[in-house]
């Protein structure tokens, strides 16, 4: 048997083979450390941890028990995007219920910010599962050059991977990648589908496909909209789409910490009003509204001559394009801090240092109806008020007036006047945070496993 079919059958454990043994692999840390019992920072807090098959431990009759789940991702893990960050947040609420969980993902390159870490490491969560890194040569420098082939060469990659599937009781295999799902129900192993956009051309292709196999187990989409596009247009049964939209952790945002102590470990000035955005600034290279929140700053400086704009998530290498705006509209650079991606143990320092907090999309088909944005739940967590554009999307989340400002899509006048509502009247404010923050209670990780569970069982 070869290296490449070894490691995809589950023979060898391609995490297991030392640097050199074999190209294009490495020593997979995650499963390692996990081997060696070793905790995350915070396992102090939670200690259930998926037990081994040699473990005589009393039988839980949680529905959970009993659940293995297989995570196929062709993502890069870690990695400093959001969808990392999503996966293993799930994987870890999905292990707290006692599932069996296993993440596969292909071996790729890092950069320093991320080589040699692991996920329980860089994203801060708890050793409830495995990461099981697969071989792959890493040919995404051609992707750029050859859109084409790289579409070809991750389709035959996830069926690679899919080949080295094994069926087992209670095993489902979960993915959020259309070309997984499509081998996956191919060759009738039970899968679940978390589905975070309606894809077009080739892809929208295989979805159908997709939606008329009785291997298919469940959809996830994350939005009532996309719901209804999967019953209409794909004729998926409504008994087996259920809308998952992302969650946050409110253990993490559990201390109510202080706006000037947070300022204070931020490095933030405390006389001043600040109006925040954290997250990353662009998806897919596609622009999520800052260039429309910088072009506010004239406007809401006349009625608040203190304020600070805090940009908060990268990428770095957008910023001069940013601040080109900032010199065209007139405003000083000493107006707005943009700050690279922080550490998620420290996002909470960073929303509560702000006064208000921005959600300024423009309409797009995607940021419209196929996004649940983690920060948006981040926000609500952390008690600041919000101020968004009134998109379908978050409309199913938020309600204006009470958990949110709107502001039009795309309309600059707009967002300014919804960010000097805000800032202008504290009271409001204070009242828009409460509210949130009460009904983010709903929109945990743990809540969003349970549904899971609970549809798959």
């Amino acid at each position: 048997m070869t290296w490449w079919a070894a490691a995809a059958s589950g023979v060898v454990d391609p995490g297991e083979w030392r640097r050199g043994d074999a190209p294009g692999c490495r020593i997979d840390r995650d499963v390692r450390a996990h081997k060696r019992g070793k905790r995350g920072r915070m396992s102090s807090k939670k200690t259930n941890t998926v037990p081994s098959s040699s473990d005589t431990k009393p039988v839980d009759s949680s529905p959970a028990r009993g659940l293995r789940l297989v995570y196929l991702s062709l993502a890069r893990l870690p990695t400093e995007k959001a969808h990392g960050f999503q996966i293993s947040k799930t994987c870890e609420a999905l292990g707290e219920l006692g599932v069996d969980v296993e993440v596969r993902h292909p071996w790729r390159r890092q950069g320093q910010g991320v080589r040699h870490r692991s996920v329980f490491d860089y994203y801060d969560v708890r050793e409830t599962f495995r990461v099981k890194t697969l071989p792959n040569p890493d040919l995404t420098r051609w992707w750029v050059a050859f859109p084409a082939g790289g579409m070809l060469y991750r389709f035959l990659w996830t069926l690679f991977a899919v080949l080295g599937c094994r069926r087992g009781d209670g095993k489902v295999f979960f993915t959020r990648d259309v070309a997984f799902a499509y081998w996956l129900t191919l060759l009738g192993f039970p899968t679940a589908l978390e589905l975070h956009t309606i894809p077009k051309r080739f892809q929208r292709r295989l979805l159908q496909a997709i939606a008329s196999r009785k291997s298919l187990r469940h959809v996830f989409p994350l939005t009532e909209q996309m719901q209804q596009r999967l019953v209409d247009d794909f004729g998926a049964d409504p008994d087996h789409v259920t809308v998952l939209p992302d969650a946050v952790d409110l253990e993490v945002f559990g201390e109510d910490e202080a706006r000037d102590a947070c300022r204070e470990k931020c490095g933030l000035p405390r006389d001043r009003k600040i109006v925040g955005y954290v997250g990353r600034f662009q998806t897919m290279g596609e622009e999520k509204g800052i260039p429309e929140l910088l072009r506010t700053v004239s406007a809401v400086s006349r009625s608040h001559p203190d304020v600070l704009y805090l940009l908060v998530g990268g990428p770095m290498d957008v910023v001069a394009a940013y601040r080109k705006i900032l010199e065209d509209c007139g405003v000083d650079e000493d107006r707005v801090k943009f700050v690279d991606r922080v550490p998620n143990n420290e996002v909470p320092a960073w929303i509560r240092s702000c006064d208000v907090v921005t959600i300024p999309w423009p309409f797009t088909e995607f940021s419209a109806y196929f996004t649940s944005p983690m920060k948006l739940f981040e926000y609500m967590a952390a008690g600041v008020p919000i101020v968004a554009s009134r998109l379908p999307s978050l409309e199913e989340i938020l309600e204006g007036g009470k958990t949110v400002e709107w502001s039009e899509p795309g309309d600059v006048d707009s967002l300014a006047g919804a960010l000097n509502t805000v800032l202008s009247d504290s009271g409001y404010g204070r009242r828009l945070a409460k509210q949130a923050r009460q009904a983010v209670e709903t929109h945990t990780w743990e809540g969003r496993a349970q549904r899971i569970v609970d549809a798959l069982k």
